[in-house]
């Protein structure tokens, strides 16, 4: 039994429209996951350069505290040297006036 030529010709003109269909529909998932993919890329890229900038500027405040504290480590050290080198023969302390010592060095 052979079935009528139009009925194949029918038949194969549906099974081609089915197999464009799916890979119609194969082809947009694959775009649609595609785009998915790069969106997904490009939020973690600007996750991760705004957590960087943050590093940045942890470590640079980090930084500037550490300068001005080592500042004010200098400011006493001088100000203790400069205090120690004022008390010599001449000079009996801040505040106080010079006292001679009796020493003609």
């Amino acid at each position: 039994i052979s079935p009528p030529r139009d009925l194949v010709d029918a038949m194969a003109r549906q099974m081609k429209a089915e197999r464009e269909k799916r890979a119609a529909i194969l082809e947009s998932d694959g775009q649609r996951q595609s785009e998915i993919l790069v969106a997904e890329g490009k939020k973690q890229a600007a996750i991760l350069e705004a957590e960087g900038e943050k590093e940045a500027a942890f470590r640079e405040a980090e930084a500037r505290e550490r300068l001005a504290e080592a500042e004010a480590t200098l400011m006493v050290s001088q100000a203790i040297f400069l205090k120690s080198s004022l008390r010599g023969p001449f000079f009996s302390g801040w505040g106080s006036p010079p006292v001679w010592s009796g020493c003609y060095c």
